[in-house]
């Protein structure tokens, strides 16, 4: 320990070797880099808490410098706070010093008064806690908890921070290992039984301290969330706010900003307090909130006296954002608790169903952020692929058969129907949903305001075919981030698993759109959309439609008719001229097929 104090680099160094790294001089700013590269992953002792020191003083150091810092010591905290990236030995850091580092941050994260160092001080909280929560920072999350609860001495700003990091710090421990590391030579005794047991007493204790984040963040969202849906009610209680955070008035922007937040953190938290027994205590209460404040952003109209017209732009902005955040929550609950949530499928798939596809019209729809809807028509696909909610889990799982072991030590069959009851509730929804009365129209709606090209859409690729064709490419799959291929993977998932109903829902809109001809270029887009969606899903709908019968009904004929007029030999479109074409055409597709086995 003496020698590496001797050894700490001082301060005044690191600020100047962070300034040169800042130098526009390549002959200054490559030796500077260097230095800091090394130190980085020599976990330099004296390094870390030079940074920290830095960052500190806001009255006398620039901001780019704090700011330079403190990315320096996240990326510093990645490589070298329990190994050396470069040796992999264990990091030379002391005890003393990570212990000051983690304080510093606490302490800067709800004081500095720059936001971009904050949001780099969070990142850094979140490298730490990936090493040191719980064992030796067990304090932190309750901390944070704290400070950004309602009625805490901190202003809205170091609040709003505070929950913002929890996010980030959920978010890190998706990747969390626990590691045995080196014993001290003080208790030499220790085997390998004290190391096993220490590692799962402290996965115990990480485990509970998550679980307690979950009700304190469900009340901040309680209390945020209606105050931003309803803007009057906020304006009644500013006065009141005021007076609780140091005379700062707190409208629905606030309250919006703390709801989106809020929601953030229990989404990334859900996850990792995922629980076969059943959602975290007052999730019902989320569920029903959630709901309800869903329709209301979906309407895009705040409750209670309507806003200015100055304002409301804004609120429809920020509550489309939120929307988002409140769409994830809900498919995170679906995705860590599946037969737990099952019970509130119905109620989801109803609000997903009409919000996505049934209750706005296509312009409507489309004017939404690209990854709104994406998140809509999600949660409906995740259902559908939910293995708990399939008809032969469902039916396999007759009774909810359990293995405990019996009392002479053989594993015994144990009847529980709660397995199967949960995961009916679900599948008799998912049912109804792709029944006759139903389906059609939600496949229509799919079509139309997912798969269908738009008139921009068709501009652009008559304009530049080709780049078009190449935009579309990087599309695929179903958890893709934009419609088009979102709405095709959920008609793939809804054909795959409804059978025959889908698809004959999908055959007879074709065959109406066929008949109406080309009325309109609606008309003709709709009909190219379901020609898509009919070859992306041709399995399911072959025995159907026999691809030799739609050939020569349909298909050989447009291939006649619109090929040589598109290829630019309209004038020239003789019957013997068009067969070369269409015969043309086949070559080079079945050259394909054969190149794709190369």
């Amino acid at each position: 320990m003496a020698a590496d104090q001797q050894a700490a680099i001082p301060v005044e160094r690191v600020l100047q070797t962070l300034r040169a790294a800042m130098s526009h001089v390549h002959a200054e700013r490559a030796p500077a880099e260097a230095a800091l590269r090394s130190w980085e992953a020599d976990a330099a002792p004296g390094f870390l808490h030079g940074l920290m020191l830095i960052v500190q003083q806001f009255n006398s150091i620039d901001e780019p410098t704090r700011l330079l810092a403190v990315v320096v010591a996240k990326n510093a905290v990645g490589s070298s706070w329990r190994k050396t990236l470069g040796t992999r030995e264990w990091s030379r850091v002391p005890d003393e010093e990570k212990a000051a580092v983690r304080m510093a941050v606490l302490h800067l994260l709800l004081s500095d008064p720059s936001d971009r160092v904050a949001l780099q001080l969070g990142l850094l909280a979140s490298n730490i806690c990936a090493f040191d929560f719980p064992a030796r920072w067990p304090d932190i999350l309750q901390n944070l908890l704290g400070a950004a609860d309602w009625a805490s001495p901190f202003a809205p700003q170091f609040k709003l921070r505070a929950l913002r990091s929890l996010k980030h710090i959920f978010k890190g421990f998706t990747t969390k290992r626990f590691v045995a590391e080196p014993i001290q030579s003080r208790a030499p005794g220790l085997g390998i039984a004290s190391l096993t047991e220490r590692l799962q007493q402290e996965r115990q204790l990480y485990r509970q301290q998550l679980k307690a984040c979950a009700a304190p963040l469900q009340c901040l969202l309680s209390a945020h969330l209606p105050a931003f849906l309803n803007p009057s009610s906020t304006q009644q209680q500013q006065q009141q706010n005021a007076a609780a955070n140091q005379g700062v008035q707190v409208g629905w922007q606030v309250h919006g900003l703390f709801a989106k937040a809020a929601v953030n953190g229990v989404t990334e938290l859900l996850p990792l307090i995922a629980d076969p027994a059943g959602l975290p205590e007052g999730t019902r209460g989320l569920l029903e909130l959630l709901h309800g404040a869903a329709i209301q952003l979906m309407s895009g109209v705040p409750a209670g006296a309507s806003l200015s017209p100055a304002e409301l732009p804004g609120w429809q902005d920020l509550a489309g954002r939120l929307h988002e955040r409140v769409c994830k929550c809900i498919i995170a609950h679906l995705d860590s608790h599946p037969l737990p949530f099952a019970e509130y499928v119905p109620y989801f798939l109803k609000l997903f169903v009409d919000a996505a596809l049934l209750n706005l019209d296509a312009p409507t729809l489309r004017a939404m952020r690209a990854k709104r809807r994406v998140l809509l028509v999600r949660f409906l696909a995740r259902a559908l692929l939910c293995p708990y909610y399939r008809p032969e889990y469902v039916d396999v799982q007759t009774e909810g058969l359990v293995l405990p072991t019996g009392p002479d030590g053989k594993a015994q069959l144990v009847r529980d129907p709660g397995g199967r009851s949960r995961g009916k509730v679900a599948a008799e929804a998912l049912r109804q949903l792709l029944s006759t009365p139903q389906v059609g129209a939600v496949v229509e709606a799919l079509v139309l305001k997912y798969v269908a090209l738009t008139r921009e859409e068709l501009e652009e690729w008559s304009s530049d075919p080709e780049g078009y064709i190449r935009s579309i490419e990087v599309e695929s799959g179903p958890d893709a981030d934009t419609p088009r291929p979102v709405g095709v993977g959920l008609l793939l998932c809804m054909l795959e698993r409804g059978g025959d109903e889908v698809a004959q829902a999908l055959i007879n809109l074709t065959a109406r759109l066929q008949a109406a001809g080309e009325a309109s270029a609606e008309t003709v887009l709709m009909r190219e959309a379901c020609y898509r969606c009919i070859g992306e899903g041709y399995s399911h709908v072959s025995s159907i439609v026999p691809f030799n019968q739609w050939y020569s009904t349909e298909l050989s004929g447009l291939l006649r008719t619109r090929l040589p007029v598109f290829v630019g030999d309209a004038n020239n479109s003789s019957s013997g001229n068009s067969e070369n074409i269409i015969t043309a055409v086949l070559q080079v597709s079945q050259c394909t097929r054969q190149y794709a086995y190369i």
